[in-house]
């Protein structure tokens, strides 16, 4: 994953979001662990054992999803953004559409679906806000090589896009207008409820080398649904992060995560650990001649760099 010099750091983030290991595309793998210390953990996932082992497409990025390519014909996602102990910790709000064309399908040379062209569209706009049109772009690996190729466009729009005059920030807990338009006389338009903004905090103890390292997870909490913790390394350069695990669990403020899960991440990574906290809402609407089957998504996500002792 390349991070835009608009948006750096943002992480993770809604489609198309690939992880490959050796030179095929695999699920994420679903483990168990109930150790009583893991406290508040329903489900934990393995993205990948290695940072090193792996390549993705369109990666771990601001709409905070970590699983294979989304099989919609549209996706929109809006992402509130917020980054502590970072060199550059600040604000980055995200907003993305993409519309897929189900009927041309991305496949490599053994014939597996790794995404779908995506068409064009008259425009799109947030809060009034126009969109740029962005290069979709995947990466994959196959027979150990790299490729990197454009899948035709999504729509983008951050904070630092904005001219003054109509710039917004990510709204909390109220709503979202988001428009479509196929042409100049056809278009569809909604507005998407997002979540209460969240707040996350980490506290370390314990050490790797004494094999006792615990995370201790705060956040505020609603009491509601259910929050993804996404557990990643900061690469040596600052500019990429890799997910290794997502943990779910109940949006009731606290989460423990004892060493039984982290001795699953490489020895070396653990000095460099970016830990995301992601309250999500999801939007159900009724298909259209416009949106068709469609995923749309809003989300509060508090990207936190944690420094971890010998």
């Amino acid at each position: 994953m390349r991070v835009m010099k608009t948006i750096k750091y943002i992480l993770i983030a809604s489609t198309l979001f690939m992880l490959f290991r050796c030179t095929n595309p695999s699920p994420t793998e679903l483990i168990q662990d109930n150790t009583a210390v893991n406290e508040n953990l329903q489900q934990i996932e393995v993205v990948s054992p290695d940072p090193d082992t792996y390549v993705y497409s369109n990666g771990y990025d601001s709409t905070g999803i970590v699983e294979p390519y989304l099989n919609k014909s549209s996706v929109i996602s809006l992402s509130g953004i917020k980054y502590s102990n970072f060199d550059d910790g600040s604000q980055a709000d995200y907003y993305y559409a993409v519309f897929n064309d189900k009927s041309m399908p991305i496949l490599n040379t053994m014939g597996t679906r790794l995404g779908f062209w995506a068409r064009m569209m008259g425009g799109v706009r947030f809060n009034n806000v126009v969109a740029s049109p962005m290069q979709n772009r995947i990466r994959y690996l196959q027979n150990g090589e790299v490729h990197d190729t454009v899948i035709g466009y999504r729509f983008v729009l951050t904070r630092k896009m904005m001219h003054s005059h109509n710039k917004f920030e990510f709204p909390y807990n109220s709503k979202l207008n988001v428009r479509v338009d196929e042409s100049r006389n056809s278009f569809f338009q909604i507005d998407v409820p997002t979540p209460a903004e969240i707040s996350g905090e980490v506290n370390a103890s314990g050490s790797p080398s004494r094999n006792n390292l615990t995370l201790n997870l705060k956040w505020n909490g609603t009491n509601q649904g259910i929050i993804e913790i996404v557990i990643g390394v900061l690469e040596d350069s600052g500019n990429e992060i890799f997910p290794l695990l997502k943990l779910t669990g109940a949006d009731n403020g606290k989460m423990k995560i004892s060493s039984s899960i982290l001795e699953k991440l490489p020895d070396r990574v653990y000095k460099k650990l970016v830990i995301t906290f992601i309250r999500r809402q999801t939007k159900e609407i009724p298909e259209n001649s416009i949106l068709k089957d469609s995923y749309i998504v809003s989300q509060s996500i508090h990207n936190i760099k944690v420094e971890i002792p010998d």
